[in-house]
């Protein structure tokens, strides 16, 4: 065999320990990613499973305690308002859950109530099973299982711009008014500490001062006294601060 073909096959050698070498890892990498998804389903499965039997056992300890006890038609109504939270429990089991399928289950109570609701005593016991189906919908909410983005959304559309953009956005909306803040947040500063924190002269720190002190996130003591943040101050300082924090942690 002459020296080049012997190059030749060493070099098909080589590409071929590559190729074996990336499969390999890809391999490994794969099992690992297979490996980790299965012990967190396994975690998730368990988890469900202690949350699905406390709510089930809820549901049956709280009918048990709180529907009326001398009446008729308690261990029917026991039974089938047993039954509807019983199946909101299952809902547990599922990654996500929409509108549609709480409103449905909503529905369905109502409905519940309006057949068998037939004496004033009655709606005591429909009260009840209301507060507990209600009492699940915040867990599932809780554990992000169920978001009420209507809800939601109408939160946020009624929020007034003007106020919140003159109270909150258009007040810290500068990097020096922020400055401000967050020395406030340690202690209290005066006048020349500010200047000193934040490199502005006379008018100009007065001038971001009275944006503070207009919106209510700073006061000061008395004339020429000492600066100090507010509680609504601390308050949308804190929440800047979950924010950033919220959306750097997502974007890494």
């Amino acid at each position: 065999m002459s020296r080049k073909e012997l190059m030749r096959e060493i070099q098909e050698i080589k590409t071929m320990l590559t190729a074996i070498n990336i499969s390999l890892k890809h391999f490994i990498n794969q099992s690992a990613e297979i490996s980790n998804q299965a012990l967190l389903s396994h975690i998730r499965n368990d988890y469900v499973n202690a949350i699905e039997n406390y709510l089930s056992s809820d549901v049956k300890e709280k009918l048990e305690l709180k529907l009326t006890p001398k009446c008729e038609k308690r261990e029917a109504c026991k039974n089938i308002l047993g039954d509807l939270l019983q199946k909101n429990v299952k809902l547990i089991r599922q990654e996500k859950i929409n509108d549609k399928v709480i409103e449905k289950m909503r529905s369905e109570l109502h409905n519940l109530r309006r057949e068998h609701a037939l004496k004033d005593e009655c709606h005591h016991c429909f009260d009840e099973a209301e507060l507990l189906f209600e009492k699940q919908i915040q867990l599932l909410k809780s554990l992000n299982i169920y978001s009420d983005v209507e809800h939601e959304f109408q939160e946020i559309f009624k929020i007034p711009e003007e106020t919140v953009n003159n109270e909150i956005l258009e007040p810290l909306a500068n990097v020096k008014r922020l400055q401000i803040l967050k020395s406030l947040l340690i202690k209290e500063r005066t006048f020349s500490e500010l200047m000193q924190i934040t490199g502005l002269q006379g008018g100009n720190l007065l001038f971001h001062l009275q944006k503070l002190l207009s919106a209510g996130v700073i006061i000061q003591r008395h004339e020429r006294g000492d600066y100090m943040i507010t509680e609504k101050g601390y308050k949308i300082l804190k929440s800047i601060a979950e924010l950033y924090l919220d959306i750097a942690n997502k974007a890494s």
